[in-house]
Formats: C-alpha cells, sequence, structure tokens
C-alpha cells in the first residue's frame, strides 16, 4: 500500500513539473531536439527529484527518530520480541 501510495506521489510530482515545462519541451522539439534527448531530460530531472526526496526524508527520519523513540513504550527495532 504504501509504495502504491508512494508511485501515485511520485507521478504527481513529475506530471506537475512536465506541465510547468510543457512549452519548453515544445519549443525543444520545433527547434530540432531529438526526442530522445528531450526524454534523457525528463529523466535525469525525475531521478534528481527522486534523489533529492530520498535524501530529505533520510536526514528527517534519522533526525525524527529519538523524539518518536520516547513516545512508544515496550517497542523494539528487533524482528524478536521480549516475550517469545
Amino acid at each position: 500500500m504504501s509504495v502504491t501510495l508512494a508511485a501515485i506521489g511520485i507521478f504527481g510530482v513529475m506530471a506537475h513539473a512536465m506541465g510547468q515545462r510543457a512549452s519548453e519541451i515544445a519549443l525543444r522539439l520545433a527547434l530540432g531536439a531529438q526526442p530522445l534527448n528531450v526524454l534523457g531530460l525528463v529523466l535525469r530531472h525525475g531521478v534528481a527529484l527522486i534523489g533529492a526526496g530520498i535524501a530529505v526524508g533520510l536526514i528527517a527520519s534519522l533526525m525524527v527518530t529519538p523524539v518518536i523513540r520516547g513516545f512508544l513504550w515496550g517497542v523494539t527495532t528487533s524482528i524478536r520480541s521480549r516475550w517469545a
């Protein structure tokens, strides 16, 4: 479920970003850019956005982990529970 939600979010962000650049892409194609070059431009932009999101998410999760750990009582990070 979370992977589906993440995929929908990534699609939404990419659709919005490319919608804002639609005229630029159309102009590049009209001036003779190869479609594969334009596709590469779009993919590089997408990978950069995804990389930035992963980096920010990792840093934020590492910073928030001690705070969340203080709210959880009796929860361990290991797979085996205390009573098993």
